[in-house]
């Protein structure tokens, strides 16, 4: 059920997209928060036209276009936006996700879902990253007037600058990272056209607890003591997937936060600065995939291949899109591992002594696509899972996750 519509007419001026905001053109995510006290729909109306009105180019009525390079803004779609959905005793986070992104009608700039006390907000992927998304659900739940501002264009250029004015060495040992990680495609077939797979996209769901947090804590103390918190889960779930005869590729693509490339005062500013490494990690432990991880940030590889692809754009002029999602996969798994860490939602109004549960279903861009993301509050480590149920089975991915979540230790020390 949509709320009433006001009318808050046209805004004068375009966005821009980025080379980087085109690569995900079509692609959305839906993020979830809850359980929170007092939430209803009214008030998440009024904090999101109150969030639209706060600036003439509001980047959450940003619409995406395949066909264009400038986008515009369509404040006057953002009252059709906030949905009802019927509230129920106890939530299936990875269905409410799953049901989300595969609803029929229009889909609005940016969507919000209200069920008793979970929040949800679904956006194009085009227009922000997860830390976009961030900003968006803490800003409806905790009632801020405004969202962060926008990144300059020109950020990607400082950035570079700033990595490697002084370091200019660091180019050699970013080309020789590359050829180190470069693809091994032998060996590897095509298990078959897919049809309508993007119908059969799935989201499941884990919460860790603070006695399994504990334990694994415990483990890395002991046997991994330096090793990064991603390095460890995707280790863990790597292990786990293997644990049922799930063949995967041995590269991994993790996402890294270029926004650790620029100053400070760009901390918290949106757009798309994320981007995606491929590295081959195979059975590694977490400490060797924690060293390849400060690898790939120490020699700039991430904001580096941002800047290569806003060059090509510069020379080459507007590109469209990003190819066309293929419909064909592998005989393997090709899992991408997001961590978006510790959220800042202490300030939230929390359900007292509830699990404090955040996470996203993030879209995939083939049926043999795998996502995991990881995201911690104060009193959880939250899980989800995106797969295509075309290729791998949902009972399948259910029993990684217990596994995942019951064996940790022993999945860890067999690496």
């Amino acid at each position: 059920m949509s709320m009433r519509k006001r009318w808050w007419g046209n805004v004068t001026g375009v966005y821009r997209s980025t080379p980087l905001d085109r690569s995900w053109s079509g692609s959305r995510i839906v993020a979830v928060v809850g359980p929170l006290e007092g939430l209803t729909a009214d008030e998440v109306q009024s904090r999101l036209s109150t969030i639209v009105t706060s600036s003439a180019t509001p980047r959450i009525a940003i619409a995406p276009s395949q066909s264009q390079a400038c986008w515009p803004y369509r404040p006057d779609l953002i009252d059709d936006a906030v949905h009802v959905v019927a509230d129920t005793a106890s939530i299936d986070l990875g269905a409410f996700l799953t049901g989300i992104g595969h609803r029929q009608g229009r889909r609005n700039p940016t969507d919000v879902f209200v069920s008793g006390g979970f929040l949800a907000v679904e956006y194009p992927h085009a227009v922000g990253d997860g830390h976009y998304g961030l900003s968006i659900i803490g800003a409806l739940a905790a009632g801020l007037p405004e969202l962060p501002s926008d990144l300059p264009h020109t950020v990607v250029w400082r950035a570079l600058w700033r990595h490697y004015a002084r370091r200019p060495a660091l180019l050699r040992s970013l080309w020789t990272l590359r050829k180190e990680q470069r693809r091994r495609t032998s060996g590897i077939s095509e298990a078959g056209a897919v049809a309508d797979w993007r119908s059969l996209r799935r989201v499941a769901t884990r919460r860790f607890d603070a006695r399994q947090i504990g334990r694994l804590q415990d483990w890395v103390d002991k046997h991994a003591p330096d090793s990064t918190r991603v390095a460890v889960m995707s280790a863990l779930w790597l292990a786990a997937l293997r644990s049922v005869q799930l063949p995967i590729d041995e590269h991994v693509v993790v996402l890294f936060n270029c926004r650790r490339y620029l100053p400070r005062e760009y901390a918290a500013a949106l757009g798309n600065f994320a981007i995606g490494i491929p590295l081959r990690i195979g059975t590694l432990p977490p400490d060797q995939i924690t060293a390849q991880l400060r690898k790939v940030t120490e020699t700039g590889w991430p904001i580096m291949s941002i800047g290569i692809g806003a060059l090509r754009s510069l020379l080459g002029g507007f590109t469209r899109t990003r190819a066309a999602e293929p419909d064909v996969g592998t005989e393997r798994i090709r899992l991408s591992v997001s961590d978006m860490g510790r959220l800042p939602f202490d300030h939230l109004p929390w359900v007292r002594d509830a699990p404090q549960l955040a996470t996203a279903f993030v879209d995939l861009d083939r049926p043999d696509a795998m996502t995991l993301l990881i995201s911690d509050t104060t009193n959880s480590r939250n899980v989800s899972v995106t797969y295509c149920e075309a290729t791998v089975s949902g009972e399948v991915v259910e029993a990684a996750l217990d596994r995942m979540y019951t064996e940790l230790t022993e999945l860890l020390s067999a690496l």
